[in-house]
């Protein structure tokens, strides 16, 4: 299982470049893993695209770089026969980027996963308060 995300320059190049480096770089590492044992299954066990918020890879996030990344990445996997698990269902508000900033750690981006669901939670008061973004 690799978690694999698209680098700087990629989701620069937008989301065609990024799912391309990524899906390179998956057969780059199946190929690797292979080698060592050839009856190895290789998925993608996390990639995503952020709404909102900080990213690892300084990517342009929106509502709508998260939908055409997991749709895109769901047309490579289907074309190329691979497993994939896009991060995440639901976006975890408590990596939030204003609350968990890492002063430790370069670009202070401790919080970046906080915005990379396909669903948000509208109220923490109401449990049942979720919406497709």
């Amino acid at each position: 299982m690799c978690n694999l995300y698209p680098a700087n320059k990629d989701v620069n190049g937008g989301i065609p470049a990024a799912v391309k480096a990524v899906g390179d770089y998956y057969f780059y590492l199946r190929e690797g893993f292979r080698a060592i044992n050839p009856n190895i299954d290789v998925i993608i066990g996390e990639t995503g695209w952020p709404s909102e918020g900080h990213s690892f890879n300084d990517s342009p996030n929106s509502i709508q770089n998260l939908q055409n990344y997991w749709v895109q990445m769901g047309d490579w996997a289907s074309q190329n026969g691979v497993k994939v698990q896009l991060f995440e269902a639901i976006d975890e508000p408590w990596k939030n980027d204003e609350n968990n900033l890492d002063p430790n750690n370069p670009g202070g981006k401790f919080g970046a996963e906080a915005h990379y669901g396909w669903w948000k939670r509208l109220s923490n008061a109401d449990p049942n308060s979720y919406v497709e973004k």
